[in-house]
């Protein structure tokens, strides 16, 4: 789906009407159910590769509701590599208190929600992930 490849090719500019854009773009395609298990893999991936790289409130807001929404319509094919992404990221809050990213940790606090939301088990490494990023 050329969306997908848009999206993650273009979701690091640094103008965020054009990241707005990339995921406005997305919408029919992930409504539709029209991406591969692959593309929604890359997607979730990307989004996460996001989390350092933007402070403002439009872009998170925009990834986060980009994840819910991927969450909601493909179940696990999302919700797996997104706990992989939340994992990867409470790997950086370990054990740090008063973090200058602790924004950052509790807006990955909000992702690991989503795929709880949407059907998927609490597994020791999530549960364990949580933790570190509440610490933060």
């Amino acid at each position: 789906m050329e969306e997908a490849r848009d999206f993650v090719r273009g979701c690091f500019t640094a103008s965020t009407t054009a990241r707005s854009k990339l995921i406005r773009d997305l919408q029919p395609a992930i409504l539709s159910k029209g991406l591969s298990d692959s593309a929604v893999r890359a997607i979730v991936c990307a989004a996460g590769d996001t989390l350092f790289r933007y402070s403002d409130k439009k872009s998170k807001t925009g990834i986060h509701h980009l994840l819910e929404c991927l969450c909601e319509r493909y179940g696990s094919v999302a919700s797996g590599p997104l706990c992989e992404v939340v994992q990867k990221a409470s790997c950086y809050f370990k054990g740090v208190q008063s973090h200058p990213h602790a924004k950052s940790a509790s807006v990955v606090l909000g992702w690991s929600c989503l795929p709880l939301q949407h059907g998927a088990a609490l597994t020791p490494p999530l549960l364990t992930a949580q933790s570190h990023l509440l610490a933060a």
